[in-house]
């Protein structure tokens, strides 16, 4: 394959900007370039990469030309589970697709996209109408698959009369997939089996998706199918190429090719690490000194990965296709090699590793004064676990915890907090969604679903990693380097009206749209069981975190400016920074361009979506597991539901102790037929006039786990349809405020 040159990408861009230019096929611009060196298959390859990146377009009949910045963007396509979606660009709103508008789009591909309305013409159109002035989103329709990324899909394999089929497991694809042939690996597919199915073209979207069976998984309810399914279908890599293996195995610790005069030696500090019980690589340590004028001496030591992963090495290649580690329920899909994450660079206790420190002056107010950074020798303490840290700051200190350690542990917690209270005051957002741990036995047969307890531990290393990124930050952006931020924006207009709407529906008042009224309304139901819904309404109505070669306010933290560099060993941007502070401190020049991080923020932006998508999935797979085997065993509760939604079937519930979400049916409310009302937050019923709200509680059983769905379905419990159906409304109004 010929290689493509910037040179020649941009000579194209260039020709296509130039006054006159009419869009031309690939045998007429080689013509007008004049080039000798320069082949068909050269042209070629760099339309293809133009194109791919969005800054060229193809017109009908193969001609080309810059995208119509008028009513065309390109983008990535997110398919909602009801048949709409969602078009995400590098800059700028997102798009809504109507389903109609889908054509021959699939969830992940990289689409051109029309606008058929813009947000402003939706806004004067309602005025006109003197409906609202609410704004609202661009609307679109698909104009043609740039990019299908969406090429193996996992499902479930069914064999009718005439014909064989695939039922996707993904619920963004709504289609079920006819199958055209079994490949030779695949050919002992039998009826209800899980397989892997890889997508033929899909030109016409009238016409059937079909595909080929590539992979038989083996009997849908087998252990161990549902997880490798998954991984498939996601095209998750656990093994590394054999030259990207061999690169990483040839690396000692300590040692280097790269001569580094600026390396300070740290090794006589008294620093150490905090991770998880069943952590194996240790990429940040840390270490405090109270200064004689209160102010506090802050180091944060993150393992020096940029060291031994150059740039466009076999690693560094592999690790940004990659670009981040994957932690599913019962495993850890690695960005980089084994030997280098737990061995060449994890800052293992009591071994000297290299290590890049950044220094923090901090003042009693929690003032970040100054900071400095520069690559380190370090050795580590001792190794502890969040459990440890947890115990000894609550009077029971373990063995483990010498008075050294204990000391340097109440230091950090006081600092800690006090960088927890500033950045309340500055608006920070500081609640957070609950989340559940399943365990598995040694066969990976999840046994139980516990709460993972955010730990004052927990918020010890978490306000040191924020501060330190955000004084790297800092000096980046003072220096103008550019370099990959993390940007969260503010909800828009819309998002605060339906964040108001929704809090309103269960009885409180957004005061103003800033995150400090946020944390006001989350602070008045922290300990109840409205909380998570509570959460829930303000959450989901916010914009999603993002990697931006521009830099912008991080809304969520209430900083300026904030980057990721505390976690180099699984994830890709993290060491993108480690690389440009480098080039700063040794007064090089920077080693990526503008253009060059903008295209790396896109990919890690997606491919972090799909990572956290793949983890949610799999502790989805493990839950239903688990209620699959409750409800065999006859162990159907009863347990403490909230109402979280409510659609035309029934009541959406989720369990206060394991946050498994659920249907109670209409049809299992036996004592009247029930209507919900248009904002969808009231079901009542049409006889008694009974009512359900968002934010009641109710003690259910389980009824149905449907596990090819992935879907649970729960019944009220006899306490409950007793109380409820036949008492009178007053009642059960102080039933209900009794169990709240």
């Amino acid at each position: 394959m010929s290689k493509v040159t910037p040179s020649l990408e941009r000579r194209l861009v260039n020709l296509m900007q130039s006054a006159g230019y009419q869009p031309l096929k690939q045998h007429e611009l080689l013509r007008a370039l004049n080039m000798k060196s320069v082949t068909g298959q050269d042209i070629r390859h760099a339309l293809k990469s133009l194109e791919g990146r969005g800054e060229i377009t193809r017109l009908r009949k193969n001609r080309y030309a810059l995208p119509s910045r008028d009513n065309q963007l390109i983008g990535d396509l997110s398919v909602h589970p009801d048949g709409f979606g969602f078009v995400t660009q590098l800059e700028g709103d997102d798009i809504f697709i109507p389903a109609r508008m889908m054509h021959n789009a699939l969830h992940g591909d990289r689409v051109e996209v029309i606008i058929t309305r813009s947000a402003q013409a939706r806004r004067a159109k309602q005025r006109q109408a003197k409906k609202t002035d609410r704004p609202d989103l661009s609307r679109g329709q698909i104009a043609r698959v740039i990019e299908r990324r969406c090429t193996r899909l996992a499902g479930l394999y069914k064999k009718a009369a005439r014909y064989a089929y695939v039922i996707p497991d993904s619920p963004r694809v709504a289609l079920n997939i006819h199958v055209q042939k079994l490949a030779s690996s695949a050919e002992q597919a039998k009826d209800g089996h899980k397989v892997i199915v890889e997508l033929n073209d899909w030109p016409d979207p009238r016409e059937a998706l079909t595909g080929v069976i590539v992979e038989d998984l083996g009997p849908a309810d087998d252990p161990g199918v549902a997880m490798a399914s998954l991984i498939r279908a996601r095209e998750l890599n656990e093994s590394f190429p054999v030259s990207v293996e061999k690169s990483a195995k040839r690396m000692k610790a300590g040692r280097s090719t790269i001569a580094d005069s600026n390396r300070r030696d740290l090794r006589d500090e008294f620093l150490f690490t905090i991770d998880p019980e069943d952590a194996r690589d240790f990429d940040d340590a840390v270490s405090l000194k109270t200064l004689p004028d209160g102010q506090w001496q802050l180091g944060v030591h993150i393992a020096d990965v940029a060291t031994y992963v150059e740039a466009d090495s076999y690693i560094d290649k592999e690790a940004q296709q990659r670009a981040t580690s994957v932690y599913l329920v019962d495993r850890v899909i690695q960005m980089l090699p084994r030997h280098l994450t737990e061995h060449v660079c994890s800052l293992v206790p009591h071994e000297e590793r290299f290590a890049h420190t950044i220094r923090m002056t901090i003042s009693p107010r929690g003032q970040l004064m100054s900071m400095e950074s520069f690559p380190s020798r370090i050795k580590s303490a001792a190794r502890l676990t969040y459990d440890e840290v947890q115990a000894h700051l609550t009077g029971q200190t373990p063995e483990k915890i010498t008075p050294p350690l204990g000391e340097a542990l109440t230091q950090m917690d006081k600092l800690a907090s006090l960088l927890r209270r500033r950045r309340a005051r500055k608006g920070s957002i500081l609640f957070e969604m609950p989340e559940v741990r399943c365990v598995l036995n040694e066969n990976g047969l999840p046994t139980d679903i516990v709460p993972r307890i955010s730990f004052r531990a927990y918020h010890l290393i978490e306000e040191f990693m924020l501060i330190a990124n955000q004084a790297v930050a800092l000096k980046l952006s003072e220096h103008g380097y550019p370099t990959l931020y993390r940007i969260h924006e503010p909800p828009d207009d819309e998002q605060w009206e339906r964040m108001a709407a929704d809090l309103a529906s269960l009885g409180f008042t957004l005061a103003d749209t800033t995150s400090k009224d946020m944390n006001k309304v989350a602070d008045a139901v922290a300990d109840s069981p409205l909380a998570h819904i509570i959460n829930l309404a303000m959450l989901r109505n916010l914009k999603r975190a993002t990697y931006s070669g521009q830099r912008a306010e991080h809304f969520g933290l209430a900083f300026s400016h904030y980057l990721h560099f505390t976690s180099p060993i699984r994830r890709y941007p993290d060491l993108i920074t480690h690389r440009v502070l480098k080039a700063l401190e040794q007064g090089e020049p920077p080693p990526y361009s503008k253009r060059e991080v903008a295209s790396i923020a896109e990919h890690c932006s997606r491919m972090e979506r799909e990572a956290q998508e793949a983890e949610q999935e799999s502790v989805e797979l493990k839950r239903i597991e688990y209620y699959a085997r409750q409800l065999e065993e006859g162990a159907i509760g009863p347990w403490q539901a909230v109402i979280t939604g409510m659609n035309g079937r029934g009541l959406q519930v989720e369990l206060l102790d394991t946050l498994q979400r659920g249907l109670i049916p209409f049809s299992r409310l036996r004592d009247d037929h029930y209507a919900i009302n248009a904002q969808r937050n009231q079901a009542v019923g049409r006889r008694t006039r009974n009512k359900w709200k968002l934010g009641d509680v109710a003690s259910v059983e389980l009824l149905r786990v449907d596990t090819a769905r992935k879907q649970i379905e729960f019944s009220l419990a006899e306490t409950n349809e007793s109380d409820e159906s036949t008492s009178s409304p007053r009642r059960r109004a102080r039933s209900r405020k009794r169990r709240r």
